[in-house]
């Protein structure tokens, strides 16, 4: 094989290869963008909580989780856990007011 069709057997390579190579970037970003979205509304939720706006943040943080569910196909894992629990924490914390509020009521 001379050095010229070991160069264009490098190039075809490259050329068939740079597609792919693409896809790949532009999936890993936009599954960066999105887990950058739903931390983000997860941390919004879980600030809710904490200035008592628990509607709100419940609100916000299954709304957030279901948003993670419905973008993550079955076959994958789910890029980040952070919306579930949130949603976790801010319904243990409900679950823990309630009970307070019917023993004082």
């Amino acid at each position: 094989m001379n050095r010229r069709s070991v160069g264009i057997t490098v190039a075809v390579i490259t050329i068939v290869s740079l597609p792919i190579a693409a896809s790949r970037v532009y999936q890993a970003l936009k599954t960066a963008r999105l887990v950058t979205l739903l931390e983000k509304n997860s941390r919004l939720a879980l600030k809710q909580l904490e200035q008592e706006d628990e509607l709100e943040a419940l609100r916000t943080a299954t709304q957030t989780a279901q948003e993670l569910k419905f973008t993550t196909s079955s076959q994958q894992q789910y890029p980040t856990v952070k919306p579930i629990a949130s949603l976790n924490q801010i319904l243990a914390a409900l679950h823990l007011q309630n009970p307070l509020q019917y023993n004082i009521n």
